[in-house]
């Protein structure tokens, strides 16, 4: 072998055998400035209410503040995209929804990023089940009445969701082809804009977090008159699940799921240090405070256990999704 070509060779080896100890060195330092938490919604929704509460006991751990950045837009794809095309050493990361990583891959034909491959699944957060509400003036008291009135006054039918792709579209667009329901469908860029247009009465209908709705509830300007997943919610006993309502099909079950995520080429050391303080931030006091006021049940996966759930959720998204034949481009 030329004396060149082992020079190289053994500069190429002590330089692979450097990068484990130079990412355990970026990791002891980081963060050494500010951190940016993307949320890609509107501020005022529960998702954003949830980020800064995060960003807050994130920060205090890391000794350098995290900074909610609110990216709405484009059914969660402007906030997820400026994440996923961060410069991946730890100081862009974000919180989504499983719409924006699941449902988008399957709704959009040109989706500016690969969230099986561009991006880290740092944890699953929380999961929340939805509530279906009505304008209190609306005269129905459960979802086949509704579905019965939105029959026969097609002209009125809309209802809302807070994004095109997101779970109030599919059910609605679900709702609609399987009970032959003619109703408008009508996205906004967040979940308050849209409950603000269903109080003012240019909505029917709509799905929203339990957080959002009810401060409408107590106010006495929205009813809920049924609640997605198995099981009724412990703040609203006496409103009913849709199987227990009459509809019982299993796309009416799905609850959301709020994810953590980084850029995935971000560091391995320091992506366990976001892991390892995202954890803890969800289990302190005052973000356990403010889920139970969001009405989130906090889940806290790692993030082994969360690209498996991830993972998990393609084929029945797919399905759903492909049946419809919704498409967002």
């Amino acid at each position: 072998m030329k004396r060149r070509d082992l020079l190289a060779r053994t500069l190429a080896a002590g330089c692979a055998a450097a990068l484990p100890a130079e990412s355990a060195l970026a990791a002891d330092d980081y963060p050494s400035r500010a951190i940016t938490l993307v949320v890609p919604t509107v501020a005022g929704g529960a998702m954003d209410i949830l980020g800064r509460a995060m960003a807050d006991e994130m920060g205090k751990r890391l000794g350098q503040p995290v900074i909610v950045d609110n990216k709405p837009g484009a059914a969660l794809v402007m906030g997820t995209s400026q994440v996923a095309k961060a410069a991946p050493d730890g100081y862009t990361i974000g919180i989504t929804l499983t719409q924006a990583v699941v449902n988008n891959l399957f709704l959009m034909t040109k989706l500016p990023y690969d969230p099986r491959r561009d991006l880290a699944y740092v944890s699953e957060l929380c999961t929340a089940q939805i509530v279906l509400v009505v304008p209190a003036s609306l005269p129905v008291q459960t979802p086949a009445e509704l579905l019965a009135w939105a029959a026969t006054n097609p002209n009125k039918a809309s209802y809302g969701s807070w994004g095109a792709g997101s779970f109030g579209h599919i059910m609605g667009s679900h709702l609609s082809r399987t009970r032959k329901v003619e109703m408008t469908h009508v996205p906004y860029k967040g979940e308050a804009p849209m409950l603000q247009d269903l109080v003012g009465g240019q909505l029917a209908w709509a799905v929203g977090s339990i957080g959002g709705v009810r401060p409408y509830l107590e106010s006495g300007r929205l009813r809920a008159i049924a609640v997605s997943g198995s099981q009724r919610l412990d703040e609203m006993p006496k409103v009913p699940t849709f199987a227990q309502s009459g509809l019982a099909d299993p796309e009416l079950k799905v609850t959301g799921q709020i994810l953590m995520v980084a850029p995935a080429s971000t560091p391995p050391a320091v992506l366990a240090k976001i892991e390892k303080t995202t954890l803890a931030a969800l289990d302190a006091t005052p973000v356990r405070a403010r889920l139970q006021a969001l009405g989130l049940i906090p889940i806290g996966r790692g993030s082994r256990e969360t690209r498996a759930n991830y993972d998990a959720t393609f084929p029945m998204q797919e399905k759903l999704i492909k049946g419809l034949g919704i498409k967002l481009d």
